[in-house]
C-alpha cells in the first residue's frame, strides 16, 4: 500500500447522494446508521495508517493488525483531514473528533451558523478547541458571470465566520476567468 496524498484528505458523507449513485450502479449500500458507523471507523483507520509505523485497530467494521502504509506522508502527524457534510448527530461529531477542516454545502448563512454552534457543542463534548477546525463553504461562479457579482456573497460568508470559500466554476470551464476572479476576491481585503 502506498501513501501518496500529501496535502489534504477529504471525506464526504453525502449520504443522500451516495444512495442515488449506488442505486444507479446497482450497488447495495447498508443502512445509513451502518454507513455512518463505517465512516467513523474509516476515518480512524486512515489516520492510524498515515500516522503510525504499524497500525492496529479493532472496530466493528474494520480490523487492522500491524498494518502499514508507506511511504508516510510528509505532513505530520498526517495530512489534514477534511470532512464534508452537515449531519448534526454523526457527521459533525466525527468532524469534532478527527478533522482539521469542515466543508459545508449549505447556502443559508443562518442555518450554517446554527451548524457551527452544533459543531462547537460536539467539540466541547470531546474536549477540542473548535478554532482548530477550518470551516469552508461553497460558492458558484457561473460561466460568463462577472466575478465581482460574487463579492457580496463571499463577504457575507467571511462575516458569518467561514474561513474559506471554495469557488466552483461553471461549465464550460474557462481559465481566463482566474485572474479576474482573483482580482475581485482580493478587493475584499
Amino acid at each position: 500500500m502506498s501513501a501518496t496524498i500529501h496535502v489534504l484528505i477529504f471525506f464526504a458523507t453525502a449520504s443522500n447522494r451516495a444512495t442515488i449513485f449506488a442505486d444507479a450502479l446497482g450497488i447495495r449500500l447498508p443502512p445509513l446508521k451502518e454507513r455512518m458507523d463505517q465512516f467513523d471507523e474509516g476515518v480512524q483507520v486512515v489516520i492510524a495508517l498515515l500516522s503510525q509505523d504499524r497500525a492496529s485497530f479493532a472496530g466493528r467494521h474494520f480490523v487492522l493488525r500491524d498494518a502499514w502504509c508507506e511511504p508516510k506522508p510528509v505532513q505530520r502527524p498526517h495530512p489534514p483531514i477534511a470532512i464534508g457534510g452537515n449531519g448534526e448527530r454523526r457527521t459533525l461529531r466525527v468532524v469534532a473528533k478527527y478533522a482539521q477542516h469542515w466543508n459545508s454545502t449549505l447556502a443559508d448563512m443562518v442555518e450554517w451558523r446554527r451548524k457551527c454552534d452544533v459543531l462547537e457543542e460536539h467539540c466541547a463534548a470531546v474536549g477540542r478547541d473548535p478554532s482548530e477546525i477550518e470551516r469552508s463553504v461553497n460558492v458558484r461562479l457561473n460561466h460568463g458571470q462577472d466575478p465581482r457579482d460574487i463579492q457580496p456573497l463571499v463577504a457575507g460568508w467571511r462575516d458569518a465566520g467561514a474561513d474559506v470559500c471554495i469557488v466552483a466554476l461553471g461549465t464550460p470551464h474557462d481559465a481566463s476567468v482566474m485572474e479576474p476572479l482573483a482580482a475581485a476576491l482580493s478587493e475584499l481585503g
